[in-house]
């Protein structure tokens, strides 16, 4: 068996998640961006349950006719009424992460066929009603598929180039925006473990970055000013002059590293941000964009929520693989030359830029936290060992 590998390491602390909104919170959000008077305001079965560390989710049942004088292309509901959808978010990466979602929702209508929801407002500050950050938006009739996964027939289960997220100026034109990371070190972490001596910007590899070896020269070096930053890392120190010299290789052949593809990709693709008719089966929106990115092909994946229908059980995640495996086969039939799933992520020296980029967050997230410090041990021999 080989050295724990540094993937289950607990995210957001349940103090610093996001708060409950009360109802006369939102109506008050409602009637400042001149909507009517909701009819009624509930939480969706399951979300404060399943995605409480970055987000509550609230569903807003508004009259007929109450979308006209805003711009969706979402259909009513059958009876001529509007549910929107009001995502609330923590503090954890302010402002980066909420832009990086309406970002990347507004290039896929404008330049991709996928159905994502109709941004009607957002807030990427605390400088409104809710005093959080927030998006609300349209994303159509319809449910989670995960709610619908069990009970439909088998025939219905089945340019951009740099890395980082996307962002839009003052005009509205898209342009690289910083990355955002399920793994970063967010807000209220740092205020606590750094005691101020970063921010979120400081404390992460954001970029964005042109390049492929710009990204993995600024990750490890983020790397090496955390270590040398925090007393619970000082142990680590002697390891540092082996990872400059390291990040400075990477310079000496960068063609051959940046002769690659960068991809948009998702990285939660659940089937609870998979929005889709209760009775047909057909999507009509894919949601949850707020941690995608435009990644080098090497580091896409599909990420580990992929296809789930968030229920933690064994029959659950054995289903999950079963769709994964469709999935594949039906990528192969397609097209074998056009799959992602065949990228060259597990070949040299992508899997070892993987390896060391993996160990090395582990040992960093947890030190400060004076969590999992035998792992940590055992992560960094395995660094050591490793032919780099």
């Amino acid at each position: 068996m080989g050295p724990p590998q540094p993937s289950s390491i607990p995210n957001v602390p349940r103090q610093w998640r996001t708060p409950i909104v009360p109802e006369n919170v939102i109506r008050r959000l409602i009637d400042c961006l001149g909507l009517p008077e909701p009819k009624s305001i509930f939480v969706p079965p399951g979300s404060l349950a399943s995605t409480p560390q970055y987000h509550t989710t609230y569903k807003i049942n508004l009259p007929r006719g109450s979308m006209k004088s805003f711009s969706s292309s979402k259909p009513p509901n059958s009876d001529g009424s509007h549910t929107l959808t009001l995502k609330v978010y923590n503090k954890t990466i302010p402002g980066t992460k909420t832009m990086n979602e309406v970002s990347i929702m507004a290039w896929l209508v404008k330049c991709t066929l996928i159905p994502v929801p109709s941004v009607v407002s957002f807030g990427d500050d605390n400088t409104n009603p809710l005093g959080c950050e927030y998006i609300l938006m349209d994303t159509g009739p319809g449910v989670p598929a995960e709610y619908l996964y069990n009970s439909l027939d088998e025939s219905k289960k089945a340019h951009i180039s740099h890395c980082g997220g996307l962002s839009m100026n003052a005009s509205g034109r898209f342009v690289p925006g910083p990355l955002v990371e399920e793994g970063f070190w967010y807000e209220p972490e740092i205020i606590h473990y750094w005691r101020g001596s970063k921010s979120v910007a400081s404390a992460n590899s954001s970029g964005p970055f042109k390049t492929y070896t710009d990204f993995l020269k600024d990750y490890i070096l983020k790397c090496v000013e955390n270590i040398r930053g925090h007393e619970s890392l000082k142990w680590m120190e002697d390891l540092t002059p082996r990872l400059e010299a390291f990040a400075t290789r990477l310079e000496a052949n960068p063609e051959v590293l940046n002769n690659t593809r960068y991809v948009l990709t998702h990285r939660n693709l659940s089937l609870g941000n998979v929005i889709c008719n209760s009775e047909t089966g057909k999507i009509n929106a894919i949601t949850g964009w707020d941690f995608s990115a435009v990644l080098p092909l090497p580091m896409w994946s599909t990420g580990s929520n992929f296809l789930w229908n968030g229920q933690d059980t064994p029959e659950s995640r054995a289903e999950q693989e079963r769709l994964i495996d469709m999935f594949e086969q039906l990528c192969a039939d397609r097209d074998p030359s056009k799959c992602l799933l065949n990228n060259s992520s597990d070949e040299h020296p992508h899997c070892l830029f993987k390896f060391i980029l993996s160990h090395l967050h582990g040992i960093i997230e947890v030190c400060p936290k004076n969590q999992m410090m035998a792992d940590a041990k055992i992560w960094r021999q395995a660094l050591e060992y490793a032919d780099w």
